[in-house]
């Protein structure tokens, strides 16, 4: 019987979009827009990118991609950052900071004290 590879397999694109590994407590986590085509080859991940597409933009960029390294400990963590997106609580406005010694975490037996209004 001949040898049957990752290469043997038909082209697969992910119905999630991340990749978790961990060796030796080293987790590497990456995460991609949902959008991105992607196929296995041999042993690594190809993405499918249209440059055409990319060049005609005002400003040319590609997709998103997140590399995160020795930041999450688990697969959950990641799936769940992957599938449920952040989106951030509504500013309140106006606020007060409260700036100590300029803004330097380190502070000496006298340091300047700001409280700054700031309105969004």
């Amino acid at each position: 019987m001949p040898e049957t590879g990752i290469s043997n397999l038909l082209p697969v694109n992910p119905e999630i979009n991340l990749v978790f590994t961990k060796h030796n407590d080293n987790p590497v986590t990456i995460i991609w827009d949902r959008g991105d085509k992607i196929s296995f080859n041999r042993w690594y991940l190809a993405w499918e990118i249209n440059l055409n597409k990319i060049y005609k933009q005002k400003i040319p960029k590609s997709a998103t991609m997140r590399v995160y390294i020795d930041f999450f400990k688990n697969a959950l963590d990641v799936r769940n950052l992957a599938l449920n997106p952040y989106a951030g609580k509504a500013l309140i406005s106006p606020t007060l900071d409260l700036v100590i010694n300029y803004g330097n975490p380190v502070i000496d037996q006298t340091f300047t004290l700001e409280i700054i209004l700031r309105i969004v």
